[in-house]
């Protein structure tokens, strides 16, 4: 799983973090991909919450989370552990 973060560019307003998903037919038919995006989805929703650490806590700007195969058969913690990785990443910590 990769995480690709574009800070947002006005000083003003903080607007929500915006995040797109990019799972490719690899990852498996379309409903498997449908699934791996809702967990993804969830798993982001839950990263927006104010008692996340500042390292995978949604800041204002653009995501893009692209999945591989790998996510497919991961369990619930496995899967918050990769995106907690990948963020911490994207956010440059």
């Amino acid at each position: 799983m990769t995480v690709t973060y574009l800070p947002e560019a006005a000083k003003g307003a903080k607007m929500p973090p915006r995040v797109a998903f990019s799972t490719g037919k690899r990852v498996g038919v379309a409903t498997v991909r449908n699934r791996v995006r809702r967990r993804l989805r969830s798993a982001m929703n839950e990263r927006t919450s104010a008692d996340r650490s500042p390292e995978v806590r949604l800041r204002s700007g653009s995501y893009l989370v692209s999945s591989g195969p790998g996510l497919v058969d991961a369990d619930w913690e496995s899967l918050q552990e990769h995106l907690d990785r990948a963020l911490s990443r994207a956010h440059g910590s």
